[in-house]
């Protein structure tokens, strides 16, 4: 998988997770939630901020991998 199609898909992830943890919190707030509902709510939570470091970093990487290829390229017309 591309380094774009990564990101793209660790995006879609995060949608799927936030969708899952505002059922959860709109659930929560009606009935409160089980130990293991919790413990859920928290793994989810840890794996939402951890991809969205990880598309920042792949972005970052991309960006800075663009901005290599046009000053190469600006040197090869010079």
């Amino acid at each position: 998988m591309g380094p774009r199609k990564a990101v793209t898909a660790m995006e879609r992830e995060i949608l799927t997770l936030v969708q899952q943890q505002t059922a959860a919190e709109n659930k929560a707030a009606l009935v409160g939630m089980t130990v293991n509902e919790s413990k859920e709510y928290r793994e989810r939570h840890s794996r939402i901020r951890s991809l969205i470091d990880a598309v920042a970093l792949a972005r970052q990487e991309d960006s800075d991998h663009e901005t290599q290829e046009d000053a190469r390229q600006g040197a090869e017309v010079d």
